[in-house]
């Protein structure tokens, strides 16, 4: 057989998430009908159980971590037999890391040189291994935003600066004829039809980080794995600017348990040394050069003004959806698109250096001229006004945030922490893209006291606070109503309805005539700080733009923070 028609035969597997018998059970079933094949390579958690549901109370700090390793984690019970010698694998694994808990598992289980058992074996964290002689290309864990420069120690498990550096690095003057990533490469889906994708994926064309983007790009390998909650072939795209590989195959799989019956196994016949000359199929580059030259403009023109027409029918459809919900469907929708949104993360407006880290359906940052240290924003990914017009998935991963930050500032500041949302009527309805603000205080601040603040600031605003009922929700407390949402230390929560400025004018109308009234102003965006600033007793921070600092300031900041704050979140959980 010439080395050209040399076929390695591959099977890749998405999130295990330690169901290793039903794994096994299948493969040894394929590789028994279509094999055999030389290997099985593993993308997302290995160990540990796939979830995109709220829970940090498993998530330890890798200072607790280190000392409770070997006590806490033993064998899983369904990779006992093959330890002991008792069955064998089907064929040999090799995976990648992706969580907290698979990096302590490795540390308490995998060898010296990363072998759990006969057949089984931890790649690493950053690098390329020949296998079978074809070159496979790693990372294990998730990039955070940004990316860190060094690692903080073994159980670790964030993709730094130096783990990008090694793996380009490696792969130079190689054909990379497989990469293995946990993340996607932002912007993969660009110059692709989007009507195949999942709905499931919000801002598809910015899914993804920016790290694993420049690995991508860098190495232009003939396939991309990658892992998420659906499974998703990509058409290949063109490489310009690589002299190794003409196109790229992207691919990401389900995790192994999905009651979706999502596609978790990929198998292929892979031939290393034979050129791709069949890019018929495949899609304009589909990534903004990394520090390089510009893939040739006439190769996007055409697919790139599709992508345009995508992008415009979905902003239009989320601006009719919201005037539905809102009661304003008549109102005039201005020209000023969410092109123009200042926390949209596909917008060049978005001041990135801010962001302190991102969920799959939110992320942390930093506001501009805080009020105290660690005062935050949870920002929508998605351009929605308000939390009450979320999606279950959305709102849950907001939670995620909300319950990190709680145990942060518990533990960092010793502090509680208020959350606040205003919903309300701005000039450009679509230009509202809503937010939840956290504010740490004292513990001496009782609910109560919180409470009587916001109660005497909305009196004078002729707005009445109410208190949510336990168990209640705010959206059918609110309605399509504006509102103004305070969250309590205690758990308790306070709503205020927001009238809009159609139904005042009567109001308006006697504040002319009453000089009471006339010294009422209205609930604006700055009311949350005017009342905050009053219960803390810090006047000077009342406008922000006094307390701004400037942008290196500002990036000092959010990389404390963001030091500071990972180990209370894992956008992986």
């Amino acid at each position: 057989m010439s080395d050209e028609a040399t076929v390695i035969k591959v099977l890749v597997v998405g999130d295990v998430s330690g169901a290793f018998t039903q794994l096994f059970k299948r493969v040894a079933a394929v590789n028994k009908s279509n094999g055999p094949f030389h290997m099985m390579l593993c993308v997302g958690a290995f160990f540990t159980p796939y979830s995109t549901s709220l829970t940090v109370a498993s998530t330890l700090s890798t200072e607790s971590t280190e000392s409770t390793t070997e006590t806490a984690l033993t064998m899983p019970e369904q990779l006992i037999p093959y330890k002991n010698k008792e069955q064998q694998v089907p064929l040999p694994v090799y995976f990648i890391a992706n969580t907290l808990d698979d990096m302590r598992y490795l540390d308490a289980l995998a060898d010296s040189e990363g072998k759990i058992c006969d057949g089984i074996q931890y790649l690493g964290k950053s690098g390329v291994k020949s296998i079978e002689g074809i070159n496979v290309a790693y990372l294990s864990g998730s990039v955070a935003h940004p990316v860190k420069q060094v690692s903080d120690g073994k159980l670790d498990n964030s993709i730094t600066k130096d783990d990008i550096a090694s793996i380009i690095q490696q792969s130079t003057d190689k054909k990379i004829d497989i990469l293995l990533t946990n993340q996607w490469a932002r912007g993969v889906l660009n110059n692709m039809d989007l009507s195949v994708v999942s709905q499931t994926i919000k801002n598809p064309l910015v899914k993804g980080m920016d790290g694993i983007k420049e690995v991508a790009i860098a190495l232009a390998p003939v396939y991309h794995f990658s892992k998420d909650s659906h499974y998703l072939q990509r058409p290949p795209y063109l490489n310009p600017m690589s002299k190794h590989n003409a196109a790229t195959r992207f691919i990401s799989l389900a995790p192994v348990p999905n009651e979706q019956k999502q596609k978790y196994l990929f198998a292929m016949n892979y031939q290393p040394n034979k050129t791709d000359t069949n890019i018929l199929d495949t899609t304009g580059f589909p990534f903004a050069a990394v520090g390089g030259d510009k893939p040739d403009k006439r190769q996007r023109t055409d697919n790139n003004n599709k992508q345009q027409q995508q992008q415009n029918q979905q902003r239009k459809s989320l601006l009719g959806d919201y005037q539905q919900r809102s009661g304003d469907s008549k109102k005039r929708t201005s020209q000023q698109s969410t092109l123009e949104c200042w926390f949209c993360l596909s917008q060049p407006s978005v001041e990135s250096h801010l962001i302190v880290s991102i969920g799959s359906e939110s992320y942390l940052a930093l506001p501009k001229g805080g009020i105290v240290e660690h005062h935050s924003l949870v920002v929508f990914i998605d351009h929605k006004p308000s939390y009450t017009m979320l999606t279950d998935s959305e709102r849950a991963d907001v939670e995620k945030f909300i319950e990190s930050l709680k145990q942060f500032h518990l533990k960092e500041d010793d502090c509680d922490i208020v959350v606040l949302e205003r919903h309300f009527q701005g000039r450009f309805q679509n230009q509202l893209h809503g937010h939840l603000q956290v504010v740490p205080i004292s513990k001496s601040l009782s609910a109560e006291k919180i409470e009587e603040c916001f109660a005497k600031h909305g009196k004078q605003r002729n707005v009445e606070f109410k208190k949510l009922a336990i168990g209640s929700e705010l959206a059918k407390a609110v309605g399509d109503n504006f509102y103004f949402n305070v969250r309590l230390p205690n758990g308790e929560q306070l709503y205020a309805i927001i009238e809009k400025e159609e139904q005042q004018p009567q109001q308006q109308h006697h504040q002319k005539h009453n000089n009471q009234q006339q010294q009422q102003q209205p609930v604006d965006f700055q009311f949350g700080r005017q009342v905050l600033v009053d219960l803390l007793g810090v006047p000077d921070r009342l406008n922000w733009k006094q307390c701004a600092v400037g942008k290196e300031k500002e990036t000092e900041q959010a990389n404390d923070f963001r030091t500071i704050f990972q180990p209370y979140y894992d956008s992986n959980e």
